[in-house]
């Protein structure tokens, strides 16, 4: 079997963005409860990110929350600056957990800004944070990236009617997601990176229990269901990997 990439050491340094609410919240959870790492979680407000700071006040010295708009190019460079002086000796892993996503309107009722808007969060924010992180990253021997997905970027799952022809936006920037991953992947291969796109399943959160009425059915997955086993499938990443579009199981995903 091949080794593994990503220890759980207390000299390890994660990094959550969108880390305080949703799937974000429970990466940081988990991260601290299950494991020995240090981990950076970000929130475009972190003043009012109240679990977030309440977890900052039990695990003062393993958990920092810094501010970061995934949509603002600047923010992500003042995020990266403020990792280098908390973490100068570097990071391990990039979770790109942070997004967003429209109502469910038609496609052809989408309007101009909000595709704008939500591509421009879930796709271009993302690719620009692991560009801002790319030293820290570099620092270590670890090298991981893990954009969070979803099956509705699945072409072959939109072509067969999978989600009733609603959620453009956010579809495409999925889709979009994970033509950056496999891109960047092959990039950065030659260089020792791991980057993979995770879909985390249809999960209880704000966000998935949204299309319960549009799509129809109920989200099967809780938080903390969808998390550990997410955290399974990252600790026990290996370099043969890279590249590729993972369920919350470890299953490969269609294209």
């Amino acid at each position: 079997m091949a080794p593994t990439i990503i220890s759980d050491s207390p000299d390890a340094v994660f990094i959550v963005t969108g880390g305080n609410r949703g799937l974000g919240l429970e990466h940081v959870k988990q991260f601290l409860e299950k494991t020995k790492v240090k981990v950076v979680a970000t929130a475009r407000q972190p003043a009012k990110a109240d679990q977030l700071n309440g977890l900052f006040k039990q695990h003062q010295g393993r958990l920092s929350v810094i501010e970061l708009d995934t949509s603002d190019e600047a923010s992500i460079e003042a995020a990266a600056k403020k990792v280098q002086q908390l973490h100068p000796e570097g990071v391990d892993i990039i979770l790109n957990n942070a997004g967003t996503q429209e109502p469910f309107t038609r496609a052809v009722e989408t309007s101009g800004k909000e595709y704008t808007r939500v591509l421009q969060t879930n796709v271009v924010g993302p690719f620009l944070v692991t560009q801002y992180f790319l030293p820290l990253l570099k620092k270590k021997n670890t090298k991981v990236v893990v954009n969070t997905s979803s099956i509705c970027g699945s072409i072959s799952a939109n072509a067969a009617g999978a989600f009733k022809g609603l959620l453009l936006p956010y579809n495409s920037s999925k889709a979009a997601i994970n033509m950056q991953t496999a891109v960047l992947a092959n990039d950065l291969k030659d260089e020792g990176f791991t980057i993979i796109a995770l879909h985390p399943g249809w999960v209880q959160t704000d966000m998935g229990n949204a299309a319960e009425g549009p799509l129809g059915g109920k989200p099967p997955l809780d938080p903390q269901t969808s998390i550990a086993s997410q955290h399974r499938v990252i600790l026990g990443l290996t370099k043969s990997q890279n590249g590729q579009y993972l369920d919350w199981e470890g299953k490969q995903m269609d294209y």
